[in-house]
Formats: C-alpha cells, sequence, structure tokens
C-alpha cells in the first residue's frame, strides 16, 4: 500500500480540488492510502459529495494555511498549524508515507522540503519538476535545477 499525503488547503479552489483529485485518485488506485491534511470540517464537507473507501482516506486536522503572499521561509519556520508544515512534519515522520502532494505555494514547497525534510548529501540547491497535462492529454515533467554559474576544472 502507498501512502501519500496531500496539503488539502494548498492551491486554488482548496480543499474542493484537491478533495475531489484524492476522492479519484483512492477510486482509481486499490494500494493507495491518501491522509488529506487541512482544516478538518472544511475537508469533511467535501468529503461528504463523494463515494469512496473510507478506510484508505484519512483526514490530520490543520488549523491554518501557507498562501502567496507569505514569505516562504518565514512561512515553514512560523507556521506550524498550516496544512503544508504539518504535511511535511508527517512526510518526516515515521508513520511509513511515501510521498507528499501540494500544489500550494511553491517558494514554501521548496523551503519545506530543504528546511524539514532535508537534501541529499552532495546535493546543495533542489531542482523543481512538476509534471504538467499537454493538450493531447498526455503528461510532461519540466525540470528547473536553478542557474548556477560554476568554473569547470579541465581534465587533462
Amino acid at each position: 500500500m502507498i501512502k501519500i499525503i496531500i496539503d488539502a488547503m494548498g492551491g486554488d479552489n482548496s480543499p474542493a480540488v484537491n478533495v475531489e483529485g484524492a476522492v479519484l485518485a483512492a477510486n482509481a488506485l486499490n494500494d493507495a492510502e491518501l491522509i488529506l491534511v487541512g482544516k478538518e470540517p472544511e475537508i469533511a464537507q467535501e468529503l461528504a459529495k463523494y463515494t469512496y473507501d473510507k478506510q484508505r482516506i484519512a483526514v490530520v486536522n490543520a488549523t491554518d494555511v501557507i498562501d502567496c503572499n507569505d514569505k516562504p521561509t518565514d512561512a515553514i519556520r512560523n507556521k506550524k498549524e498550516s496544512s503544508m508544515y504539518k504535511s511535511f512534519e508527517l512526510l518526516k515522520s515515521d508513520g511509513g508515507y511515501d510521498a507528499m502532494v501540494s500544489i500550494g505555494s511553491t517558494g514554501s514547497l521548496i523551503a519545506g522540503a530543504v528546511l524539514k525534510t532535508g537534501r541529499i548529501h552532495g546535493v546543495k540547491r533542489p531542482a523543481f519538476c512538476p509534471i504538467m497535462p499537454t493538450m493531447n492529454r498526455g503528461i510532461v515533467a519540466v525540470c528547473d535545477s536553478g542557474a548556477r554559474t560554476w568554473t569547470a576544472t579541465p581534465c587533462n
């Protein structure tokens, strides 16, 4: 069973679109357990609109939200009751979680990834690689590894 944490309050039209996506995923994938993190009353109201296996979608309450107006690093450091912060806390825990998904503030997502989960040894900067739909119903991943000026040492 794959366990996926979803920041249910991230992005526009949340939590409605995040809950709908979670239910669609749970109904399509027999081996997925989804954890929706966010304002529990709002999430429960959205979940009530759907039919799904209630043993494979759980809710973790988070009373705050990080939005695009928040400074990313400050938001991760100070908004400890936000859905994104709590999602990172779950991911970092020993709960056996496999992935975290958020469509919230990109800057806060990158800051949280670095500050809360850490970097792989030898990696100085994270790459951002969103997966997006194409016009012909396919998907494409666009990877931005950041611009950096460096000088190569010649090999002899």
